[in-house]
């Protein structure tokens, strides 16, 4: 599955409605770096439950009442997993992270 624009928009404006700061997760790997965004993520779901659904739907081609019953673990998973959502979070953390070494996938960021 590959991402939409229309995806990585609405992901940019759920991470703001929940007030996630990505760079300010700190980590040594790209799993611990995914863990503590899972958890971050899943503490803060709440504040954006309706819009979360609709990116479900929107990135799985259902309806909202259809992604209320996706596995949201998995679906996590397989977002942070696609070309292009790496990119975003790797930008979102360099754009308020200085000197960051952690990145995911096999590139890596220099500043």
């Amino acid at each position: 599955m590959v991402i939409k624009s229309k995806t990585l928009i609405a992901l940019s404006a759920l991470t703001d409605k929940m007030e996630i700061d990505i760079a300010s997760l700190e980590s040594k790997t790209d799993e611990e770096l995914g863990a503590k965004l899972l958890s971050v993520i899943l503490k803060n779901l709440h504040k954006a439950e309706v819009e979360f659904y609709e990116l479900i739907a929107r990135q799985k081609e259902c309806t909202v009442k259809e992604a209320e019953d996706v596995d949201i673990f998995e679906f996590i998973k397989d977002l942070v997993n696609m070309p292009g959502v790496a990119d975003f979070f790797r930008s979102a953390r360099g754009s308020g992270q200085q000197k960051s070494s952690a990145s995911f996938g096999s590139t890596t960021e220099k500043n």
